[in-house]
């Protein structure tokens, strides 16, 4: 069964599978680079802009950051 309180969509930048809580507001990043099972799939979310100099380590550390704030003002 398909949790309704969660919801999923892929980082194209760090290939991370970011899950949205519904009920708290609160986000995370897979570890392993594979969706979670049983929760529903959203669009890719795609960069906003590309940045020929982004790499992986800064695009985990840019991840690590927007997560640490979106949960810090939910």
């Amino acid at each position: 069964m398909i949790s309704t309180s969660l919801t999923q969509a892929r980082n194209a930048s760090t290939g991370h599978w970011i899950v949205r809580d519904l009920s708290s507001g609160k986000f995370y990043a897979t570890d392993n680079n594979l969706p979670v099972k049983d929760i529903e799939m959203r669009d890719t979310a795609q960069p906003s802009f590309i940045v020929p100099s982004n790499n992986q380590e800064r695009a985990l550390i840019a991840e690590k950051a927007v997560l640490d704030f979106l949960n810090n003002n939910a």
